[in-house]
């Protein structure tokens, strides 16, 4: 994932790449996140909201596009239980 958003001049550093997993789910695609910051100022970590948003620019992107698009905003965020520094599951569409 990575590197085809890399091929798009779109670049995540290492904070930043903690996607382990991408699946497609009802009109989405479903993530494994892995972060192994330190998430302890945070209810969830600005890193671990931007991987759950990062799969969205799969979704739009074909082969002739040059520029993925990228998510400004979002009409809801459900948080359904604690987040861990290990492993968090989402399902974006």
């Amino acid at each position: 994932m990575y590197t085809a958003f890399g091929a798009r001049g779109v670049q995540y550093g290492p904070t930043f790449r903690n996607v382990t997993e991408i699946r497609s789910c009802d009109k989405g695609v479903s993530v494994a996140i892995r972060f192994s910051g330190d998430d302890t100022e945070f209810e969830v970590h600005p890193a671990v909201l931007d991987a759950a948003l990062q799969p969205l620019l799969l979704l739009g992107l074909t082969a002739e596009e040059s520029v993925p698009l990228v998510p400004v905003s979002a009409a809801r965020v459900d948080i359904l239980g604690p987040t861990t520094p290990e492993i968090a599951r989402g399902c974006a569409r």
